[in-house]
């Protein structure tokens, strides 16, 4: 998901920070990378500090790796309020940063299982590997040749599962997997890139039944043998602000930090492997020397190389950046290549680059990693949101830790390739399917009493939502609007067959807020007396609802046994 903030604010905040230096034994295979000068560390640490004061950022953490030397330290205050400190073992939502901890569940118990296989064994239909999941997707087609490569490098090409998401319409990952295969086509197979947190999940879950096991057990493995003993993942019973450790998120509103709601967090808990996950300082170091070492952690050889080679091989082509032109000459070379399995890979200024983020609102959490150099960066905050200067935070801690000539010619706001998709949600950036349009609502010739309205309203693959009549504050009755757990409001009619949101009744707004766009914008678009289309800050990101509409009444295969798919 991709935004960049409207504004950069001013306001001194209390810093606190705690270091943690950690070297490693191992020989080096960068000569003179065995120590970040602190004269390096102290130009760092400045530019975090100042870069903070300016965002209003409560909580920020960073963690290098340059050779066989690996830093990590954090900033501010985990919990404004109490006045609590962050440290190295504070957890951050690292959001899709999770993906490549699925692809690396996938990847390494994949060649367990299939060493004979090599890599094609990411090539090879999941029905022909693990016939008893029972994989149903959108078209015969798709579910018969689906692989774990079309899952972790987004070639499914389904829409995405945001309405539904982020409102919590969904009874656990059960419901969630079964409602994908309503998802309608966004992209023909194999032939494009299509953004899924869901999918990406569902892979570990695919892996975790071809060995008797859970994703979780999985997971909790591969942690264990990465030494990263503080990460977890969010759950729908988490007590987030009281239990241990925990960054508190925020948001700024009216001059200020205001806690953002927990309860929000948990729209991701059913699909926890696409970007629900919580870790530190102390253990993203760990994590990071991955990508700058090979798979080694230290001397160990934690992830196989040739599994290391299928993680970043780019799978997926989707290309954007900046190059030289005869306008710019002087450029810096800064573009994103493609997508391997749950990673970004590019070029900046000639230097190979991986590296994926991750938009928890309001947590942003990012890494990139330069393998030929042997360097690793990563950046988590606790809000209030995007932050404009991240990007900026990690070319100048690139260029320090390189001890490469800086170019003239660097943006002063660079795009964030890690965060490519992850906000393109509220930006509307890459989505193709249909948009309200003036011409379209114009057509409509239908006249919808609130009477009418009233219902409950289903989409196989996004929900439930209901609308009723109450009676508002001033004792008028009025349409009241819900969907899932976490989205109401009232609503207002502007057209005979329109309906906008003027008030919310929930603290669902506030994940609109934490990405810097206000309170959001719903419409609710009857197409005709039973059929309503769903649209958020003028998109529509779901299938059409229909009034009285159960998962039950759907086919349970949503395709013709002899047809051959898309």
């Amino acid at each position: 998901m991709i935004f960049k903030s409207a504004s950069i604010f001013t306001l001194p905040l209390l810093l606190f920070s705690t270091l943690i230096l950690l070297t490693s034994a191992a020989p080096s295979a960068h000569p003179n990378n065995d120590v970040i000068p602190p004269e390096i560390l102290l130009e760092i640490d400045t530019m975090i500090r100042a870069s903070m004061e300016r965002q209003h950022v409560p909580a920020f953490g960073v963690a290098l790796v340059k050779g066989d030397a690996t830093y990590a330290k954090t900033y501010g205050l985990r919990d404004v309020e109490n006045n609590l400190p962050a440290d190295g073992n504070t957890l951050f939502g690292i959001g899709s940063l999770s993906k490549a901890f699925a692809a690396l569940v996938v990847t390494r118990t994949l060649r367990d299982l299939h060493p004979e296989m090599g890599e094609a064994v990411l090539d090879t239909p999941i029905a022909t590997l693990a016939p008893s999941f029972n994989l149903t997707l959108g078209d015969r087609y798709r579910s018969e040749q689906v692989t774990f490569r079309d899952l972790l490098a987004h070639r499914v090409c389904a829409l995405q599962e945001l309405s539904g998401l982020l409102s919590q319409a969904y009874e656990g990952k059960e419901d969630f997997y079964f409602r994908y295969r309503y998802a309608p086509e966004e992209c023909s197979f194999r032939n494009g890139m299509a953004y899924s947190n869901a999918l990406i999940a569902l892979s570990g879950e695919i892996v975790a039944h071809m060995v008797n096991s859970t994703y979780e057990e999985l997971l909790t493995q591969l942690l264990n043998d990465l030494g990263m003993t503080g990460t977890t993942w969010i759950r729908a019973s988490d007590d987030h602000n009281n239990m241990m450790h925990r960054a508190v998120p925020y948001i700024w509103k009216e001059g200020s930090l205001k806690r953002y709601n927990t309860e929000l967090l948990k729209m991701i808990a059913p699909i926890f492997g696409g970007g629900g996950m919580l870790s530190c300082v102390n253990d993203m170091v760990k994590y990071i020397q991955l990508y700058a070492r090979n798979g080694k952690i230290g001397d160990n050889q934690v992830i196989p190389e040739d599994v290391m080679k299928w993680m970043t091989t780019i799978s997926n082509t989707d290309y954007s950046g900046s190059t030289k032109t005869m306008d710019n000459p002087d450029t810096t070379l800064d573009i994103s290549v493609g997508y391997g399995l749950a990673l970004f890979s590019g070029i900046f200024d000639g230097w190979r680059r991986i590296g994926h983020g991750g938009y928890m609102p309001p947590f942003q959490s990012s890494f990139y990693s330069y393998p030929d150099l042997g360097i690793s960066i990563f950046v988590t905050s606790n809000g209030p949101g995007p932050l404009l200067e991240s990007e900026g935070i990690k070319t100048e801690i690139f260029y320090l830790l390189s001890g490469l000539t800086k170019p003239r010619e660097i943006p002063k706001i660079q795009p964030d390739h890690t965060m490519q998709h992850e906000l393109s949600y509220y930006t509307g950036g890459k989505f193709t399917n249909p948009k309200p349009t003036k011409t379209s609502v114009s057509k409509s010739q239908i006249q919808i009493t609130l009477d009418q309205a009233v219902g409950s309203y289903g989409s196989g693959f996004n929900g439930e939502m209901n609308i009723t009549i109450r009676t508002n504050s001033v004792g008028i009755p009025q349409l009241y609007w819900s969907y899932g757990r976490m989205a109401e409001g009232w609503l207002v009619q502007i057209a005979p067959n329109r309906f906008v949101l003027t008030k919310w009744a929930s603290d669902f707004w506030m994940i609109y807020w934490a990405t810097g766009i206000g309170f959001g914008a719903i419409e609710i678009n009857f197409l005709d007396i039973d059929t309503l289309q769903y649209s958020e800050i003028g998109l529509v990101f779901s299938t059409n609802f229909k009034k009285g509409l159960k998962l039950d009444d759907l086919p349970v295969i949503p395709w013709q046994p002899d047809s051959c798919g898309k």
